[in-house]
């Protein structure tokens, strides 16, 4: 289809009717020049999925054949989604729920492709005080500073932390890393009078609260751990 009949497509058929490629297509013929239906084909044949299209660094769109508007374009669109779905979160609510910190963290890491770590503050009520960026890492690790962020949730007058990581690589089971750096990091905010509430990694849309599925390895783990995520053994369970 030429690039007028794509975007008629896109105005015409509901999403869920077209292919991930003329969906793709259709939206690469408002910013790229050239064949739109071979890019998109292309693309999706390289990354494997529309998903994992969305999900890459804009340089590696580039080295596919898109330009610089074309990249940057698809690579927003996974991190303006999240931003959208923030707005169902507003500074005063209320994190008394599991799911509630998988639903807001999951918002928080859409379309990010490197490691990063987050810790959200919260009041004696658990309602949202501030979310800190803490650590940013590479794809299967990020490095952790316990006293530096024990002194960010004091200096804040936090009452509950939670902690949050993601794993670019689509697998949300912590790993035994994961599990033990928990238990040391539970331990400085305890001693600190700060409760973890959860620790929550997520990958994509899915994720997993180490707290809550873990609780009875974490009470026999050591706390004094090395603060370092990720598994060096596994490096491909990301």
């Amino acid at each position: 289809m030429t690039s007028s009949e794509l975007r008629q497509a896109l105005s015409d058929r509901a999403p869920e009717s077209l292919t991930d490629r003329e969906l793709l297509a259709g939206l690469l013929s408002f910013v790229q020049r050239g064949d739109a239906e071979a890019t998109a084909g292309r693309l999706i044949g390289t990354f494997g999925s529309l998903a994992e299209v969305f999900r890459q660094e804009a340089w590696r769109l580039r080295a596919e054949g898109l330009g610089e508007s074309a990249a940057t374009f698809c690579r927003m669109i996974l991190p303006a989604w999240g931003r959208a779905r923030l707005s169902e979160f507003p500074r005063d609510f209320v994190f008394d729920s599991t799911e509630k910190l998988g639903r807001y963290f999951t918002a928080v890491f859409c379309g990010e492709a490197i490691e990063k770590v987050y810790l959200l503050l919260l009041r004696e009520d658990r309602s949202y005080l501030s979310l800190k960026l803490v650590s940013t890492g590479s794809v299967n690790s990020a490095n952790l500073n316990t006293r530096a962020i024990v002194e960010a949730a004091l200096f804040a007058g936090a009452r509950y932390a939670a902690l949050a990581h993601n794993h670019p690589g689509g697998n949300p089971t912590p790993s035994a890393c994961d599990i033990a750096t928990t238990a040391s990091l539970r331990s400085a905010f305890e001693s600190a009078g700060i409760g973890l509430v959860e620790h929550i990694v997520t990958a994509g849309e899915r994720y997993a609260p180490i707290l809550l599925s873990c609780d009875g390895i974490l009470r026999e783990m050591p706390t004094d751990f090395p603060m370092v995520f990720g598994d060096a053994e596994d490096p491909g369970s990301r």
